[in-house]
């Protein structure tokens, strides 16, 4: 039985989500938000939202929503926040993301508004604001709902952050897994309906790899951290399915009581027995479904390809050189970071040396039996490029030569995180960056090497823009909307037109264009699947694609003529990424198994027949029929405003020291908005004579570039009644009263960050009688710079900071510099080597 929390033992809890929220305000530019920007708000009866003004349509489009959300979400959650919700719409990585801080009296939402891809298991939406809005306010829903204990609720009012009862007691797959299971309830798209939950549910029950009930909620296998949300919203529809809609509320009301209760408590009252018992169970019978399904599709014959390479994880998508001679692939595990190689397209030679040794085994013992080579050998790379700065370059595409086009998560002056193209020289190894911040990626080049259609993401919607690799300019050629994003575009032969995957009523579909984006239409059959991963074949006249027909995803070819599709697969997972060696014409691609992708190959003339339907038969192992949903009703939006200082909200915080001389206390109240423009602070130190006591306050602005900081302080102590040897008898006070201003700039390339600080400080000093006193005056200025060179794992670390100032103390000045340096090497060891250094110089008359 998991323990009931009790308030103080929360205060960790308390401290990393208050760390949290505050934790972009100490470093604008490396946070996740820069507040300098140009904000703004807009307002609905119960949402306040505050973006940039890039965002300005996506978020009007989901607030004009937000309110049907409020009310959907709340019926079936059966609770909704009572104070008015902030929601902060940004993006700082380049990915589709949201949080939620369920303080009770101050709840915020988080919004990334980069629509996802169809290979993310949240790829099957509506709309990305829809899908991502219920998730997230489903989250305030639920964890907002307070302790009806009254000693319980007064004591969490009395902290300095108001938490309710469920975020302290339930695990992380309950959390996750219940708004994912509303996000499905309301949507009628997300997780719960998508083919990739029940793909991954069903291949990880077929090889026994299912996560323990432990691991479900923090598992660091492949995927591992989405069973929270996956394997955990299957769980909680078998439980509903067995007691009712309003059981999981119920589960929620026991563990908010006036009567206290763990959370196995709460959940066995209301289901008989404990969440792992049952979880037990569920596993069971959906290892049943799953091998029932297997069954189904084995008696139509799987047709899963000719494995070339046994691989783990995220494998990348493989790319051919136009001669067909070489293949291009992103490998990446789950202790170092992704690394591009290229490989030889004909299989590997004989392992003569692995013969030999078998030779001289059974020579020296003929009753030992050689090990069966189940998997073909690991493919020798003919080059490889590591990644840098532990974000390694992805999306591989050759170019005409021996140049193949990159892209890489490449760090801006602002801290955010953004793709940009490079071209890799695999003769000699160097690398080139072809865009400064366009933010594009998945591109595929033209076959003379001049120009490249890529994805770019800008505003909440994803488009196909026109890259010219010889200047890096960027020309729109599809632009997204937040209800319509596009997906992956490759290039036909001659390079006169396209086809790319693009939204559609809740689905991905085939489109086609002409290469400056005119004559966009529709192809491919119009059945409600969703159609992804386009690629040409080298005639021209078809395109080989994933296609999720019949609830699982397999490879299909499209005649362009006849507009007829032909299945090529027939897997138990996922056959994802095909594509085609333009020396015979085969179909390479990835196939999923539950510890990553392997990529297998198909014969140029294959054929898997008809499509085996599993959708609705095999519980969670198989999607659900789907079930329409109306459209979410329009709410009115108030006009921008300048987000201006923005909602405030206070907090205090608690401290306390203890020493020979006696115990002293601390108090800090902090008001801060949720950007971190202007953060304001005050403290009071109090308790024992002989300890320093007095107040702080102090103002951080971070509404520009430059940041600037305001303190000031009073503080006195009393060393005459203290106990400390020295300082008994001792005849005066000390009292100080001063304040600093100062002024910071920091910048931030791919690789280097370094911060300048400057400032001004008085303090005024009094010892004894009031009339021995001094003043103390200091002009300070410091930088400080750190630098990364890394490949792979391996990487070199540079610091250096140098601080100067001076000043006078009464009548004496002072001058001081002090210079810090370090270096560092990991990856080449077991453990990292460090030296650091420091010098410092003082001059005083």
């Amino acid at each position: 039985m998991r323990p009931t929390a009790s308030p103080l033992s929360c205060l960790p809890l308390i401290a990393a989500l208050l760390a949290l929220a505050a934790g972009p305000r100490r470093a604008a530019a490396q946070g996740p938000v820069a507040p300098y920007g140009d904000w703004q708000t807009l307002e609905t009866p119960h949402f306040r939202f505050h973006y940039p003004v890039p965002f300005a349509e996506w978020t009007r489009v989901t607030a004009s929503h937000m309110e049907a959300v409020d009310s959907a979400v709340h019926a079936l959650v059966g609770f909704a926040p009572t104070h008015r919700v902030d929601v902060v719409v940004d993006n700082p990585y380049d990915e589709p993301n949201g949080s939620a801080l369920p303080f009770i009296d101050a709840p915020v939402l988080t919004f990334w508004p980069v629509p996802p891809t169809p290979r993310d298991d949240i790829g099957n939406w509506r709309s990305w604001s829809e899908i991502l809005s219920v998730h997230e306010f489903a989250h305030l829903a639920h964890l907002t709902r307070p302790s009806r204990n009254p000693l319980d609720a007064l004591v969490w009012q009395l902290l300095p952050a108001d938490l309710g009862p469920i975020p302290r007691k339930v695990p992380r797959w309950a959390i996750e897994g219940y708004a994912t299971y509303v996000e499905g309830r309301i949507t009628g798209s997300g997780r719960p309906n998508n083919a990739w939950r029940a793909t991954v549910l069903r291949q990880w029950a077929l090889e026994g790899h299912l996560p323990t009930y432990d691991e479900m909620s923090s598992w660091r296998a492949f995927n591992g951290s989405d069973f929270a949300y996956l394997a955990g919203s299957a769980f909680l529809e078998w439980l509903v399915a067995q007691q009712g809609d309003s059981s999981l509320v119920h589960v929620w009301r026991r563990a908010s009581a006036r009567v206290e209760r763990s959370f196995d408590d709460a959940f066995a009252g209301v289901y008989g027995d404990s969440p792992r018992v049952l979880y037990g169970r569920f596993t069971a019978q959906l290892t049943a479904q799953a091998t029932d399904a297997a069954q189904a599709l084995g008696r139509s014959g799987l047709l899963e390809g000719t494995l070339i390479q046994h691989l783990a994880w995220q494998t990348g998508d493989p790319a051919f050189s136009a001669d067909g001679r070489r293949v291009a692939i992103v490998l990446r595990s789950g202790s170092a970071p992704s690394r591009t190689v290229i490989w030889s397209a004909e299989p590997p030679p004989p392992d003569t040396a692995g013969e030999r040794r078998t030779r001289e085994m059974l020579a020296l013992d003929p009753e030992d039996v050689p090990a069966t080579q189940f998997y073909p050998r690991p493919r020798k790379p003919l080059a490889t490029l590591e990644a840098v700065g532990g974000r390694g370059f992805v999306d591989p595409r050759f170019l005409p030569g021996d140049r193949v086009l990159v892209d890489r998560l490449t760090r801006q002056a602002d801290g955010a995180l953004r793709p940009d193209l490079y071209a890799w020289s695999v003769a000699s190894g160097g690398v080139y960056r072809l865009t400064v911040d366009a933010g594009v990626r998945d591109a595929d080049p033209s076959p003379d090497g001049r120009t490249a259609l890529a994805t770019r993401c800008t505003g909440g919607a994803c488009g196909v823009v026109r890259v010219d690799l010889r200047s890096g300019a960027v020309t729109p050629v599809l632009a997204g909307t937040p209800s319509r994003s596009f997906y992956r575009a490759r290039f036909a032969p001659g390079a006169r037109q396209f086809v790319v995957s693009v939204t559609d009523g809740g689905r991905w579909r085939l489109a086609m264009a002409s290469v400056d984006g005119s004559n966009l239409h529709f192809v491919g059959p119009d059945d409600g699947a969703n159609r992804f991963d386009a690629s040409f074949r080298p005639s021209g006249d078809t395109v080989v694609y994933v296609s999720d027909r019949g609830g699982i995803m397999n490879l299909a070819q499209l005649d362009l003529a006849s507009d007829r599709e032909r299945v090529l697969t027939r897997v138990t997972g996922a056959a994802v990424a095909p594509t085609i060696d333009p020396a015979d014409g085969s179909v390479w691609f990835l196939s999923l198994h539950a510890r990553g992708y392997d990529v297998r190959r198909l014969d140029a003339d294959t054929a898997a027949g008809h499509v085996v339907d599993v959708v609705g038969d095999y519980g969670a192992a198989a999607p659900p029929a789907p079930v329409a949903r109306d459209t979410m009703p329009v709410n009115a939006v108030s006009g921008p405003r300048p987000y201006g200082l923005g909602p405030r909200h206070g907090r205090w915080m608690p401290g306390e020291t203890y020493g020979p001389d006696g115990l002293a206390g601390a108090v800090y109240l902090t008001n801060i908005d949720v950007i971190g423009r202007l953060d304001a602070f005050v403290g009071g130190v109090f308790g024992a004579r002989p300890q320093w006591r007095g107040g702080t306050f102090g103002l951080a602005w971070r509404g520009s570039r430059v940041e600037l900081d305001a303190a000031a302080h009073s503080a006195r102590r009393q060393p005459r009644y203290g106990s400390v040897s020295g300082t008994t008898g001792a005849r005066y006070d000390d009292t100080r009263r001063g304040g600093l201003l100062a002024a910071a700039w920091t910048a931030t390339g791919d690789e280097w960050r370094w911060r300048l600080r400057g400032g001004f400080g008085y303090e005024r000093l009094t010892l004894g009688a009031p009339e021995s006193h001094r003043t103390r005056t200091v002009m300070f200025a410091e930088w400080a710079g750190s630098a990364e060179q890394s490949s792979g794992p391996r990487a070199v670390l540079e610091q250096l900071a140098v601080h100067g100032d001076a000043g006078n103390t009464g009548a004496d000045g002072v001058s001081r510099v002090v210079a810090r340096g370090g270096l560092g090497v990991t990856g080449v060891g077991p453990f990292p080597v460090i030296a650091s250094g420091a010098w410092g110089q003082m001059n005083g008359s």
